[in-house]
């Protein structure tokens, strides 16, 4: 079949994402990155950008320009438009293709909601840019527990949420990927923050099962699993194992004992939250909320479908432990 390829041909359909070139006169002249957000104004991080930028004159755009990680990255909201973009030069630590990836991370850790861009502009500097459009998660309103940020708390300054900001994407850009490599795909904080939004949609059970297990996963972020207890002596595990092995009974049950003893000799997920707590990262509250909930949710035990003054208080001290953990991990990081 012949084509005529002078005509124009247009397509119709459904699309999940569109990523076309721009060389118009529309195309950055820098080398930079831009994202835009559709955020309604019910949105938390749309409640959050109207109170810590600032508003300019004459006009109902609100800005704020950080200068980090060798970068100038300018957070605009558009109020009428619903829109909120983020455009940061490119440098050593914010290079592309990784800085469109990496500008998100915190807005979903601080505000636990599905925070990704509608559009994704990576302009080269040359005049060109390489566009990426996609979907725009909606609202979960049952995450709100999940945010690291409350926004409803005025009590706290412009100024500590932009160096909160400003922490966790340091982290998230300093910590490197696999074969040390950065890293492309969410950071591991990020991906527990990923895993306790989408819970939200489910039950009360599904959500307490995963904070708690997500609890876990940062507690080894500080107490690696191959650290040994301070109060076990080396010596004496070996002088145990030795005598073990010396002693009567079968090569299996010899060698159960032996694995148990050493696994006596291991940091555990309990010894390390109370290790934490006595440091004072988190509360005793919070300590007794997750060893309850956890042997509770893990055992194959269902958390009540509802709401109870006693259950609610141990399920929002399971947030503020993974909370005052996340703090932990940024702060260390540093």
């Amino acid at each position: 079949m012949d084509i005529d390829t002078n005509r124009l041909w247009t397509f119709r359909g459904t699309l999940q994402a569109l990523s076309p070139d721009d060389s118009g006169s529309t195309a950055s002249q820098e080398s930079n990155t831009e994202l835009i957000f559709v955020t309604p104004g019910h949105h938390p991080m749309a409640r959050a950008m109207a109170r810590y930028l600032k508003r300019t004159e004459g006009d109902a755009t609100y800005i704020h320009t950080l200068e980090v990680l060798e970068s100038k990255i300018r957070f605009t909201y558009e109020p009428e438009a619903k829109l909120i973009s983020i455009v940061a030069s490119h440098s050593r630590y914010l290079p592309p293709p990784y800085a469109e990836h990496w500008l998100s991370e915190p807005l979903r850790i601080l505000f636990g909601q599905p925070i990704y861009p509608r559009l994704i502009a990576r302009n080269l500097g040359t005049g060109k840019a390489i566009i990426f459009i996609g979907p725009s998660p909606d609202f979960i309103a049952a995450a709100r527990w999940a945010a690291l940020w409350q926004t409803d708390d005025a009590r706290i300054d412009k100024e500590k949420f932009w160096r909160l900001y400003t922490d966790i994407l340091a982290f998230v850009v300093k910590t490197p990927g696999e074969m040390g490599q950065p890293n492309f795909e969410s950071n591991k904080v990020t991906q527990l923050y990923e895993e306790i939004i989408q819970a939200a949609a489910g039950s009360r059970w599904v959500w307490a099962l995963t904070f708690a297990s997500s609890i876990e996963g940062l507690t080894r972020i500080l107490i690696p699993k191959d650290r040994k207890r301070g109060d076990v002596s080396k010596d004496d595990v070996d002088k145990l194992v030795k005598h073990i092995n010396a002693g009567p009974g079968s090569k299996a049950l010899k060698s159960a004992a032996v694995n148990a003893v050493h696994r006596m000799a291991e940091i555990t997920t309990i010894h390390a939250l109370r290790e934490l707590k006595g440091l004072g990262v988190i509360t005793a509250e919070q300590f007794s909320a997750w060893q309850e909930i956890r042997s509770s949710v893990m055992h194959g035990n269902l958390v009540s479908p509802y709401s109870s003054e006693d259950d609610d208080k141990k399920l929002l001290a399971l947030a503020e432990t993974m909370h005052a953990l996340t703090r932990e991990v940024v702060s260390r990081s540093r």
